[in-house]
């Protein structure tokens, strides 16, 4: 009985020893397949994060040269911008200048016309004015001339009534006066 116990015992510790054993290779199995799995993962994880991250420097990339290409594309707009206007701004200058300019000959030729018309008119005033003197002073002379010739005739006609009418004497100074100029003539 001890040696049937005894082989019984042996064969059961072998049977666990064989169990123990079978499990520890399935262990070591799972383990070592775990292991490459895990390996593979690790792998496909770092081929994986390679990949997102060589995705992600190439959208950095693609970025940065979009927004240096921008950047660029801005700064020279924004220098024709300042080119245009400064530009413009010289060119609205200059017409600005000319018309300045411009104005200011047509202002000096209207003011020398003007001036030379003045001048012509002040010329032909003076020229009427004397005219007008001389006309005056030559009717006044022929008034005085004509006034004298009636005081002249106012005698001659005395002398002639009296000698036709005696009866009649008529004032000389009443009828005829020298200075006066008779209407009916």
């Amino acid at each position: 009985m001890l040696r049937d116990a005894r082989s019984e015992a042996e064969r059961i510790t072998a049977e666990a020893v064989a169990g123990q054993e079978d499990l520890v290779a399935r262990a070591t199995a799972a383990i070592e397949e775990a292991e490459e799995d895990a390996a593979l993962i690790r792998q496909q994880a770092g081929d994986d994060a390679e990949e997102i991250l060589a995705e992600a420097d190439v959208h950095a990339r693609s970025a940065e040269e979009r927004a240096q290409r921008r950047m660029t594309e801005a700064e020279t707009g924004a220098r024709v911008v300042r080119e245009r206007a400064a530009a413009d701004l010289a060119r609205a200058q200059d017409d600005a200048r000319d018309l300045r300019r411009s104005a200011r000959e047509e202002a000096s030729r209207t003011v020398a016309e003007a001036r030379a018309e003045a001048d012509e008119l002040r010329s032909k005033a003076r020229s009427i004015l004397s005219e007008a003197r001389a006309e005056v002073a030559v009717l006044s002379a022929h008034r005085d001339e004509i006034s004298k010739q009636l005081g002249d005739l106012s005698g001659v006609i005395e002398a002639l009534a009296v000698t036709e009418r005696p009866s009649v004497t008529v004032p000389v100074e009443s009828a005829h006066r020298s200075d006066q100029i008779p209407r009916d003539s």
